[in-house]
């Protein structure tokens, strides 16, 4: 294994998105189908078999480390996409001390102006779409300083879509992947912005100026650790 890249992130904050770039630059994903979730590493398998115990008992990372070796043992570059792999990264880290982690952000409104079932399942409401402030305190643990520190790019899925082309760039600079124009343009072709980014705020006008103030001051956070 030459090159082994570790994607996370909370959702549609562009995962799926780097994986199809790294992909153009021949990365293997694993996948045949190529669909928004199955660029998800194990698919729905990651959650049923491995993740719910690993998140709250932290105690079975060895079936996901064999999976992943045995998948992984004949191949030279190999990109590794699931949101929730930033909770796993001590571990990662540990087990494969060369690999790079990418994480992706996209503005926190956004994100939290819609429903998640990470918020029934990890964040232990009884609902999908429970109140804002219990939405925030789940989404805030994927973006804590801790996880930021250890992942080697951050990517702003805003930067990616609205600023593609340098984006791509300072990522594959950052990974030493040789610059190809052509691919870059491939990938520039695909990259759409959706309808949705930069609605969250508005949609959420009306929430607690305390909570907003939280939620606008976490997110400039995040961006600047970005930036530095």
């Amino acid at each position: 294994m030459n090159n082994l890249i570790f994607v996370s992130g909370f959702e549609n904050t562009g995962t799926r998105l780097i994986s199809m770039i790294l992909e153009k630059f021949n990365y293997e994903t694993f996948y045949k189908k190529k669909t928004n979730a199955s660029y998800d590493y194990l698919k729905g398998f990651f959650h049923t078999r491995f993740f719910n115990r690993y998140y709250f008992k932290k105690d079975n990372f060895s079936y996901f480390k064999n999976v992943l070796d045995n998948d992984i043992k004949n191949v030279d570059n190999c990109v590794i996409k699931h949101g929730h792999l930033c909770f796993m990264i001590d571990d990662l880290k540990k087990s494969y001390p060369n690999a790079k982690f990418i994480h992706c952000i996209r503005n926190s409104y956004d994100s939290l102006v819609k429903s998640s079932e990470n918020y029934k399942t990890y964040g232990l409401n009884k609902t999908n779409n429970p109140d804002l402030q219990n939405k925030f305190d789940h989404y805030k643990l994927w973006y804590s300083d801790d996880i930021l520190s250890k992942c080697n790019i951050i990517i702003s899925m805003e930067d990616l879509v609205f600023n593609p082309k340098d984006t791509i760039t300072y990522l594959i600079n950052k990974l030493n992947i040789k610059y190809d124009e052509q691919i870059v343009n491939e990938c520039c072709s695909f990259i759409k912005p959706s309808k949705t980014i930069g609605t969250g705020k508005k949609k959420l006008a009306n929430i607690d100026k305390t909570l907003n103030n939280h939620i606008n001051n976490f997110y400039n956070h995040i961006l600047q650790l970005i930036n530095n």
